[in-house]
């Protein structure tokens, strides 16, 4: 078998098929979703939906501190006990992190408003989101370790479970009971609570030996700090747009963005789908410093790269006419802006790989501050664009950050890790 192809007899194959086709489960069932709630929710509600989906993605990553990330770097150099131990320390760490913010915001009352003011939510939900992220985050490490211990199946099965609890749970607030956005989030809630729950039964963390003295939480903090950092650069690209539409213009028309945001998400879901197979198998084989193991990888990411374009190129273009068919004609601007947000998504794919190098080369900083760096210039891209071309600028701003993350965190992982790039090529 040519060497180009060697990879398909190692399981990373098998496994993001099933990765793919959880994924695309819980996205599909909610994506066919969109017409039923774009019919029963006013493009106000939907806004207030995504608005808070967004904010509990930026929470989670705040109090999980990196722990998944540090949890599938470290687990391969742990014992059995070691890795409970680990798991224990992360999950003290995200339960004092999430009590300290929510602490932080009822003393400091007015924090609390500014915040419900910029994001255009009431202030209660600012405290929703925060039980939310923590038990997000709780499912995170759930997830990851599944992941590491190649448990595809059993993650499949935890993931569309908990898709299943929240879309009925949120369905039957919303058509039975006549709830809007207060429904949605009650789906969500629920699920996340409920799942994060069942996600302790498979950590197993050592209750009795993870109490987290100074040392523990300092080497920690060390390694997942600068993550916080590039967690929350990350999610400004998926969130500030909105922040900003709600404020330059209003609620529903961040409802409008976020349909075409959500169509993009397609493309999002096949390469979330090989970055939770890659993962593992990245960390496991990257530090063998092995030639041959060096050439595979930068093949499979070659291929990759090329199989994902060709994929959002196609539903990129599709999607204007998918939009026309399945959402509510108040919706119906999305279409202008979907293609710019699928190639985003190609890009964001091809950061998470080239990401990898860094962490795994302990370069965490770098990374963050790569992640940083491009966020700020992601906020000013954004502002100028909205400001002369309107909504679709947020669209173009998006695009055009993370390809300028993807080139630039490229040449600095090419420098501290040298990797075949070009030999690779040769059968």
């Amino acid at each position: 078998m040519p060497k180009v192809f060697s990879f398909l007899e190692s399981g990373l194959i098998r496994r993001t098929l099933v990765y793919t086709v959880s994924g695309s489960i819980s996205a599909l069932v909610a994506f066919f979703l969109l017409p039923v709630l774009t019919r029963f929710l006013s493009p106000y509600d939907f806004g207030v939906v995504e608005t808070f989906t967004a904010l509990t993605t930026c929470l989670s990553g705040i109090v999980l501190i990196g722990g998944n990330t540090i949890l599938a770097k470290e687990y391969f150099d742990l014992n059995r006990v070691g890795q409970q131990r680990l798991i224990g320390q992360i999950i003290l760490l995200v339960l004092c992190s999430a009590a300290s913010i929510s602490g932080v915001l009822y003393v400091v009352e007015w924090s609390n408003k500014a915040l419900a003011h910029t994001f255009k939510i009431e202030e209660v939900v600012i405290y929703l989101a925060i039980v939310v992220a923590a038990a997000n985050a709780v499912i995170a490490l759930t997830t990851t370790l599944l992941q590491v211990q190649k448990k595809a199946i059993i993650y499949t099965l935890y993931v569309n479970a908990k898709t299943i609890l929240e879309l009925s749970i949120s369905l039957s607030a919303i058509i039975l009971l006549g709830l809007k956005w207060q429904g949605r989030l009650a789906g969500i809630m629920i699920s996340s609570l409920s799942f994060a729950v069942v996600g302790l039964f498979f950590l197993e963390p050592i209750s009795d030996q993870s109490v987290l003295d100074l040392r523990n939480a300092k080497r920690l903090a060390v390694l997942g700090l600068p993550l916080v950092a590039a967690h929350i650069s990350v999610w400004i690209y998926g969130m500030v747009d909105r922040v900003m539409i709600s404020n330059m213009f209003d609620m529903a028309a961040t409802g409008v963005y976020s349909v075409g945001f959500r169509f993009a998400t397609v493309v999002g879901m096949v390469e979330t789908a090989f970055s939770v197979a890659w993962m593992p198998y990245f960390y496991e084989n990257i530090r063998l410093n092995d030639r041959q193991v060096d050439e595979r990888i930068v093949r499979m990411t070659f291929m990759y790269a090329a199989a994902l374009l060709t994929f959002a190129v196609a539903f990129g273009w599709g999607s204007r006419w998918l939009i026309t068919v399945m959402v509510d004609s108040r919706f119906s601007a999305a279409r202008s802006f979907t293609f710019l947000l699928c190639m985003g998504f190609w890009f964001s794919g091809l950061w998470k790989l080239l990401g990898c190098y860094l962490i795994a080369a302990g370069n965490t900083k770098i990374y963050g501050l790569i992640t940083s760096a491009t966020a700020i210039f992601h906020i000013g891209l954004t502002l100028y664009l909205l400001r002369h071309i309107g909504i679709i600028g947020a669209a173009w701003a998006t695009m055009l950050s993370f390809a300028v993350a993807t080139i630039t965190t490229f040449i600095i992982a090419a420098r501290l890790r040298p990797m075949p790039w070009l030999s690779a090529l040769k059968c």
